[in-house]
């Protein structure tokens, strides 16, 4: 289970909950203000950035992740949300999941 949160004050975080070892991993950044929709983006790719490869190792082949901004949620979903800003985001976001094991 993956829980990611952005905030324009307090910038990107992400809850990794490991149901078969019991473990919380926590993810916190800093990110200066930008769009909230943007930061909802890259919260989820600094998860995935601090955490794919832990999921991958332990055997994990689905994730359920959980965003909280709708509009983000669709675009990461989608793979494309049709802005200059955010595409690139998104982009590395599917190349990254599709190269994991």
């Amino acid at each position: 289970l993956l829980y990611t949160d952005a905030s324009t004050d307090f910038g990107l975080g992400a809850v990794l909950l490991r149901p078969l070892t019991r473990e919380a991993l926590f993810l916190r950044v800093r990110a200066p203000g930008a769009r909230i929709d943007f930061l909802e983006v890259e919260a989820v790719l600094a998860a995935d950035f601090a955490f794919g490869d832990l999921w991958g190792a332990r055997g994990y082949t689905e994730l359920l992740a959980f965003v909280d901004n709708n509009c983000s949620l669709a675009w990461v979903t989608r793979g494309c949300a049709f802005r200059d800003d955010v595409d690139p985001l998104l982009e590395a976001l599917w190349l990254r999941l599709a190269r994991s094991p």
